[in-house]
Order: structure tokens, then C-alpha cells, then sequence
């Protein structure tokens, strides 16, 4: 993607953005608990912040501009959401262990 960068580079514009993109998805939960919004239109809500913060702050010479920098935006949001809930579904399974172990 882009110009050749060192791994610590790319690792670090990275996660700089999940961590902006995280702090917008935790704002974002918000109302789905205070108001009681439906699951679905939290999860959009929560995918829009992630998506803005990949299509925003990712600089043009990682991922381009236009078409490229829409779909990978996109293709990183999606691929955020399906590793979010696969770590959800690992700790409710280690959560259920844990309760059946615990004396």
C-alpha cells in the first residue's frame, strides 16, 4: 500500500488509528445503553466511526485517494468488526469455562 515504509512505521500509523477509532466506537456506545437504541443501528453507528477514522487519518500516501481510499477503508472496518466480535466470542467462552471451574 503506498510508498515502502519500515514495519514499525506502518505498525505505528496503524495503530494510531485504531486507537482514535476505538475512542469514537467506546463514545459511540453510549447511547445504545442510555437510550436503548436497537443493536443494529448502534453497530452502524460504532462501523461509522471506525470507518471515518481509517478514511480520515490514514495519510494519502499509504492508501491512496478516491476509489482505493474508500474500499480500504471499508475493507478495514469490516475486517475490525468480524476480529471484534471473534474476541467477544472468545472471552464469553472463556468467561463460561472460568464459571464452570471456579469452586
Amino acid at each position: 500500500m503506498g510508498e515502502k515504509r519500515s514495519l514499525s512505521v506502518n505498525l505505528n500509523l496503524m495503530f494510531a488509528i485504531l486507537n482514535a477509532g476505538s475512542t469514537i466506537g467506546l463514545a459511540l456506545m453510549i447511547p445504545q445503553t442510555q437510550f436503548g437504541l436497537p443493536f443494529v443501528i448502534s453497530l452502524c453507528l460504532v462501523m461509522l466511526g471506525y470507518f471515518q477514522a481509517f478514511f480520515r487519518g490514514m495519510p494519502d500516501s499509504v492508501i491512496g485517494t478516491g476509489a482505493k481510499r474508500w474500499g480500504y477503508s471499508l475493507l478495514m472496518t469490516v475486517l475490525l468488526m468480524v476480529l471484534i466480535f471473534a474476541g467477544g466470542i472468545v472471552m464469553q467462552i472463556t468467561a463460561m469455562l472460568g464459571a464452570y471451574v471456579w469452586p
